[in-house]
Formats: structure tokens, sequence, C-alpha cells
């Protein structure tokens, strides 16, 4: 469905046909209902919303909420047992532990027990992977009975020799119909290890996790690893994506919501590739990465957010393809008037220049727009004026 409605602003008056129709994007929750803020100092910076990342607790609140799938990572403990934890560093999230000068040891040499008697906050141990797999399956029992689809589980590979423990893990559990193989994912940095897991278990997804770095280079970051104003992919990205995935054959791609550009985007909807992507805390970000989700939805991705606030995030999506209001879309259009300053990027065609003629914003140039104007360098805030 699409509504037509008439702007009128500093740019100019211009008709606008606005696609209405609001397909969900998939929310999962990032370790959890967990924050990714570390533990510092004597206590813990997570605000009382929030549970420790990675614990049952953090997992069971997650799916208290309504979550559509749970992200969390494993890390081999020195007996062999995949723990859920996301740090070998120990000190990142023992609860009283500074993150530097306090020695807590790292998960890779102790064993399950010895983890488990660790304090990663409010009195919560790291769960083995098996115990998370187990609170799971009840879960998924839980929404069949209220006629939802199972939990979508993203296991991110982390550690040495972590892909036959979760060879281990998840086989039997899918041999008694306890989960299905399409309701895991399962990413990593460590691209090999995902070729080997991908070798045992061809029926489950895979997906590369994406550095900052390999897209676009050491030369164009700045502190805190985000690309630069105007940065652009390396040439090569794409062609090394080609070759990975001849030995990968993975179906996804997992990235953070700052490197999503629309080279990005059109690459993975050409070849039928989800995307998975990062956003941690949506509060502290400036809400207009929803509309980097919004606008690869709409020219044609799947997409699965992966964030730390799954039911803002979820309103806020929501409101804003309903929303997508005369305020909003004036914003919009004002920015983009306003930025492009390098033609090289706009990617707009004549969006840009006299705003006095009439323009059309359809379901697909909504998404040019969007993803051709990263929000490094956007001037203001697509959500300025929105009510989000």
């Amino acid at each position: 469905m699409e509504r037509s409605i008439a702007l009128g602003c500093s740019q100019g008056c211009f008709s606008v046909s606005v696609k209405t129709d609001f397909v969900p994007v998939k929310i999962i929750g990032h370790r959890g209902l967990g924050s990714t803020a570390h533990l510092c100092g004597n206590g813990s910076t997570l605000p009382h919303t929030y549970f420790p990342e990675n614990t049952l607790k953090s997992f069971q609140a997650a799916i208290d909420e309504g979550v559509d799938g749970l992200e969390l990572d494993v890390i081999n403990a020195a007996c062999g047992t995949a723990m859920v934890i996301h740090d070998d560093r120990l000190n990142t999230k023992v609860e009283g532990a500074a993150r530097e000068g306090t020695d807590c040891g790292r998960v890779s040499a102790l064993s399950a027990a010895e983890i488990q008697r660790l304090n990663v906050g409010q009195g919560e141990a790291p769960p083995t992977l098996q115990q998370t797999l187990d609170l799971f399956a009840d879960a998924n029992l839980k929404r069949q009975a209220q006629g939802l689809d199972p939990l979508i589980i993203q296991l991110e590979l982390k550690g040495c020799d972590v892909v036959q423990t979760v060879t281990t893990a998840i086989r039997p559990m899918i041999d008694a119909g306890l989960f299905r193989a399409e309701d895991f994912h399962v990413c990593s940095f460590d691209h090999a290890q995902l070729v080997t897991f991908k070798r045992a278990n061809p029926d489950i997804e895979v997906s590369p996790a994406i550095t900052t770095t390999s897209l676009f280079g050491d030369d164009q970051l700045m502190p805190g690893w985000t690309p630069v104003p105007g940065a652009t992919y390396r040439d090569e990205v794409f062609g090394e994506l080609d070759a990975l995935q001849e030995d990968m054959l993975f179906t996804s791609l997992d990235c953070v919501m700052w490197d999503v550009y629309r080279p990005m985007v059109n690459y993975a909807v050409e070849r039928g590739h989800k995307l998975y992507l990062s956003i941690s805390n949506v509060r502290d970000l400036d809400e207009r990465y929803l509309l980097i989700v919004l606008a690869a939805q709409r020219a044609g991705a799947e997409v699965c957010l992966i964030t730390d606030e799954p039911t803002h995030a979820r309103r806020a999506l929501q409101r804003l393809s309903d929303e997508l209001d005369d305020a909003t879309l004036c914003e919009i259009w004002s920015i983009v008037a306003e930025g492009c300053a390098d033609p090289s990027h706009s990617g707009a065609g004549d969006v840009c220049g006299d705003w006095s003629h009439a323009a059309t914003l359809t379901s697909s140039n909504f998404a040019e727009v969007v993803l051709s104007h990263p929000p490094q360098y956007q001037r203001g805030g697509y959500l300025a004026h929105a009510k989000v």
C-alpha cells in the first residue's frame, strides 16, 4: 500500500508517495537483554533495567520482552566445556574487577566449575552453552503453544577449537527435535573456523562477521573504529567476499550498523543474503541509524537487527515505518538537499540541487537516498523532529 502526500518546506513544494506496508524486522537481543557496558571499578555500570550480559537472567528477560532471537558468545573453558561469555579475558566482565590491573584469569585457562563460581553481576555466573540451549528449548515450547516462530539463535564463535564443542552441543538437540537446523545462525570474525563449522554442519546458516577495517582500510577510520566522513569501501571488498563465499557457502552477512552503505545492501540483495546488523544501545546512538534498517529492507534485503534495546528498537521501527509523515520526510529531504557536497556519494540523481521543482519520494528511492548518505556525513539528524 502507498499513500501520497504534498509537502512544503524551505526546499520547495513536492509530492511524496510513501510505502506504508510494514514487514517486521527480526529483532535479536544482543547478549540477551544485557548492556554492552563493561563492569568497572568496584561496581557495575549496568542500569537497573538491564541484566548482566550473556547470562541466563539476561536471556530470560529478553525472551520475556518478546525478542525474535538471541545473540550469544561462545568460548571453550580449559576442560573443553563451551561457555557463554563475551571475553576470554575475565577481568573485563567479573564484578568488582577493574578492566586494567586486576588479573582474574582467562576462560580458556579455567575449568567450567571455576568459571561458574565467578560473579559477572547481580550474582549471576557465566552459563554453559548447554544450560543456555536448555533455556531456549523450554522457551520454544511455550512459543509453539502461543503460535510463535522458534527463536533465532545467533552463536558467535570465539577462541580456539570451539567448532567441535558447539557442534556437539547443538546437533543432538536438533536430532531430538528440540531445534531445527534453520533456527541457528553461526557467525565469527575467525572465518577459518566458520569454514570448518560449515563443512561439519552444512544445514546450518553461517555468516562472516565483517570488520570495519576490512571494509574501509586503516586510513579511513576514526578513533572508535568508525569510518571517516566520506569514506568508501575498498575496491577489493566484494571480490574478497565472493572468494570467501566459495569456501564458506554463507547466506548472510554480519556487520555493524555504521558500516552499511548502499553497495553492501546491493551486494546482499543481488545474492539473496540476509543482513544481520548490530546497533547495540539504540538510545545511546542517534536513532537515524534505524532509518538505515528500513532503507535496507525497502531496498529488498532481509534484515535482522541485533540490539541491547529490543523493545525500544521494535517500537521505534514500527513508528518510523508508520509515521514517515510530512515533518519527517521534510527533514530527510532537507538533509539530503543540504548534504550533497560530494556528488560521488549522493547516489540520488536529481535529488540534490534545485528544490523548486516537484520531486517524488518512492519506497525505492527512499532507500537510495538514506543508504547513499551514511550518518557520518549527514547534516543534522533525520529524526530531529520525529516522534521516536
